[in-house]
Order: structure tokens, then sequence, then C-alpha cells
């Protein structure tokens, strides 16, 4: 039978609980185990969380007064975590593969020999910045991502189709999935980056190539409506503002110089090969 201690802890953060909490129900009702949540309810603005049932899972909400940016806020709610395997996914993610938890936590088990697995994820890409990108005046699309894999509902409209796990540089930032001690030093480290938003799934990949994991895409189901964990959210977007003249853009230009500069030791990298 399966065991009632929860094996995976999904970590989310939300500005908005009222319209999201449609999407949480299905991480734990298309779950093979009980599956854990940390909540940071990264505002004090938007609608009280009610109870979701994790059928066994423990539940756990961490309040703040105004949103903290999305790297703080799940620096945060990793700290707080103590599962095995820590599942960091947007509070605008519905998963639609059943029994998803199984193959995730089961993927880090079975790739343990020879291989040194540090992050999964349902969607990414093969290659991260582009060659010579230090050899000429910065540019911060050259931190761009390519050859993009999912297996998300609309999967094509941003890449490719897959429905087997395999080795990727980088993950889209909807799904970064470690285990814990790798999840919460690597949060830690780009919360005192100074990182607010955006960029940080680079930087998370990046931290896993430095320090020698391999970074796996394994496609579970699933739909990501995008842009409600913060950016489409007013309350963020007026504190955003509150924080810098040119709110989340500037938080934007700031994450994408300080990756940057950061990973000049492994920026850029890929699997060109397979391209």
């Amino acid at each position: 039978m399966p065991s009632a201690s929860p094996t995976i802890e999904i970590v989310t953060a939300t500005v908005d609980a009222g319209a999201t909490q449609e999407f949480w129900s299905t991480w734990q009702a298309r779950a093979a185990r009980p599956v854990a949540i940390t909540t940071v309810k990264n505002g004090g603005q938007s609608a009280a969380l009610s109870p979701v049932s994790t059928a066994g899972g423990r539940r756990q909400i961490i309040s703040v007064c105004e949103p903290l940016g999305t790297v703080p806020a799940f620096a945060k709610g990793v700290a707080a975590a103590g599962a095995d395997v820590i599942a960091c996914i947007h509070d605008d993610v519905a998963i639609e593969e059943e029994d998803w938890d199984l193959w995730v936590s089961g993927f880090f088990e079975t790739q343990g020999g020879g291989r040194n697995v540090g992050l999964v994820g349902f969607g990414g890409a093969l290659a991260v910045g582009e060659p010579g990108m230090y050899d000429r005046p910065y540019d911060p699309m050259t931190l761009a991502r390519h050859g993009f894999m999912s297996n998300m509902r609309h999967a094509e409209a941003h890449g490719r189709r897959v429905v087997m796990p395999r080795r990727v540089a980088v993950l889209d930032g909807f799904s970064l999935i470690g285990r814990r001690e790798f999840m919460q030093k690597a949060w830690a480290y780009l919360d005192a980056l100074g990182i607010k938003h955006h960029a940080y799934d680079v930087a998370l990949c990046s931290l896993a190539k430095r320090w020698g994991y391999e970074t796996w895409l394994v496609p579970v189901a699933c739909h990501h409506v995008g842009g409600r964990t913060a950016v489409a959210n007013r309350e963020y977007a007026e504190w955003a503002l509150r924080q810098t003249p040119g709110g989340d853009a500037d938080f934007w230009k700031a994450a994408h110089a300080i990756v940057y500069d950061e990973f000049r030791d492994v920026l850029p990298f890929g699997f060109e090969e397979e391209r």
C-alpha cells in the first residue's frame, strides 16, 4: 500500500488565492500518494485561503503582509518544506497526469545509478544562452533558451511535444523540482543575489550545472495558464512600482543582468548535438 507520509511537497506562492485553488486541487487529485503543500500567501489584499483537501498530506500556509517578489517568496516556502523532494510549482498550473508524483519521485530514485540528478521539471529546453555571448556587448536576450519541449496541453504553441524524459539544459520556471538539500541551498543563493522575479529558472539550472548536477525534463501532462503567479496581478504590479520606478520591468532587467554576470563560469551551455 502507498505510504501515508508524503514523498513530495509542493511549494507555491500566490497573490490571488481565490483564483488559483482550482489548479491546486489537481495536484492531489492526480497523485497516487499524499502530497504536502506549503503556500506562501504573497500579499495581504488577496482572497483568504480556504482549506484544500490533501488526502492526508501536510498543509501549511505562510502569510506575508505584501508581496515579496517571486524568488523571496519561493525561498521562504522552500526553507519551511520538509519532504525529501520539493516541487516549486506556479499557482496557475493544472496537473493532468495520473500518478504524476510516482513518476517524478521515482525518476530521482531510478536515475541515481550513474547519474546525479539535481532538478526535474515539466517543461525544458536543450540549450540556454548564445555562443560568444560574453565576447560582445551585454544583451539580456542572449540568455534565451533554445529547443523548448513539454507535454503541456498546448505544447506545440510553445515548442515541441515530448512524452519521454530527457536531459535538458534549463527548465521553465513554472515547475522546478529537486531534492530538499539542493532546493533549499539554491533558492537561498538566488535570494541572496537579490533577484526578485524573472530569470530564476536559468539561475537555478545554472547552479545545478555549476554544482555538478544534471537537469531533466519529466514531461508530465499539464496546463500552465501563465502570468497569474505574479505579473498579471494588480497587487503585485502596484507593489513592484513602489519598489522601483519601472516596476516589474525593472525587476526583469535587474534579474537578467545579475544572472548574466553571476554565471559566466557556466553560460552558455546545452546539448547542441541533440538540437
